[in-house]
């Protein structure tokens, strides 16, 4: 520091934190006079960057502003200004040295992105049961979905609108979906067997819009007639996957036979009576229930054939020759 007399400068250099006391005496040859003065250096304070974490938006700058008049600043990249204007992420270092200290102190920017543009997928469709998890980067900002839920990590298990916004402090962005939901099929022939009689025909109508068809002969149709005995099976399919039914047909005719004309076998010998390409139960005069019936003595037999198509009955008298 300075002090001046007259137009003239006393330069001195006190020590900090110590009070000085300057006195000078003049003399003029006839007489003299003394004036003092008392000089106290105190320490600016200590550079101070606070905040210590600064968040600027991209294309934005910030400004550190520091007293001028304390000292000289030296930042990181050799300047000396004392507003010092900033653009980018980085850590930034100054120094302060005010004649009695040097302090320094460093604050870290971070120039944040506004949430990128972003898609929870098309309108889609899911299967009963089925989920879509979505999973995004907790750092894009603050959650907000269509049910004031706030995670980034978010399981649809059901059809309905969903809609999501991501908000920092540079801005915002959303995206919706709409999800329907398909359960899976299932396809039924009814009973795994059925009987058709003579002429009858079993007709198969399934829901077209369940999905699509492929019977075991090719055919697409949802509608299927069967008029004869086979092993009958349909894939229907949808978009959560396929599903399969048999069905066992026996085609029936009545029963209708005849046991024949007057038997005269030779006494000893022994017959079988039956009759053939016949279906269902069988009933002998006797009660018997073979599908024949044994005989050895004159008399007059008869045979009932039941089956759920009718029932048709016979008979037929034997009569032993002697030798």
């Amino acid at each position: 520091m300075s002090i001046f007399i007259g137009k003239e400068a006393l330069l001195i250099q006190p020590d900090c934190d110590l009070l000085w006391v300057y006195s000078l005496t003049i003399y003029d040859g006839c007489r003299s006079g003394v004036d003092s003065v008392e000089v106290f250096i105190t320490d600016a304070p200590p550079v101070d960057l606070n905040p210590e974490e600064i968040s600027i938006c991209q294309g934005e700058t910030f400004t550190f502003p520091l007293d001028p008049d304390v000292g000289e600043y030296t930042w990181e990249d050799g300047s000396h200004e004392s507003e010092y204007v900033i653009s980018t992420t980085g850590f930034y270092w100054v120094t302060l040295d005010d004649g009695c200290d040097i302090t320094s102190d460093g604050a870290n920017v971070i120039v944040v992105q506004p949430p990128p543009p972003f898609t929870l997928g098309g309108d889609t469709t899911i299967c009963t049961g089925a989920q879509i998890v979505f999973d995004f980067d907790s750092g894009l900002g603050d959650f907000q979905w269509q049910d004031n839920s706030t995670s980034e990590y978010y399981v649809i298990g059901g059809e309905g609108y969903y809609a999501l916004t991501i908000t920092n402090m540079c801005g915002e962005e959303s995206a919706e979906v709409e999800v329907s939901e398909v359960e899976a099929v299932y396809v039924s022939l009814g009973p795994d067997s059925d009987t058709l009689c003579s002429g009858e025909v079993l007709t198969i109508n399934l829901d077209p819009a369940g999905g699509t068809y492929v019977w075991q002969d090719g055919s697409t149709e949802p509608m299927y007639q069967i008029s004869s005995s086979g092993i009958y099976s349909v894939t229907m399919t949808n978009f959560c996957g396929p599903s399969v039914d048999t069905v066992h047909v026996l085609a029936l005719n009545a029963p209708s036979f005849d046991l024949g004309d007057t038997l005269r076998p030779c006494q000893g010998d022994t017959i079988l009576l039956s009759v053939s390409n016949q279906t269902g139960t069988y009933t002998w005069q006797d009660g018997s229930d073979t599908t024949f019936l044994k005989v050895t003595a004159s008399s007059n037999y008869g045979l009932t054939i039941e089956n759920v198509c009718g029932t048709d009955t016979g008979d037929v008298t034997v009569n032993y020759l002697p030798h």
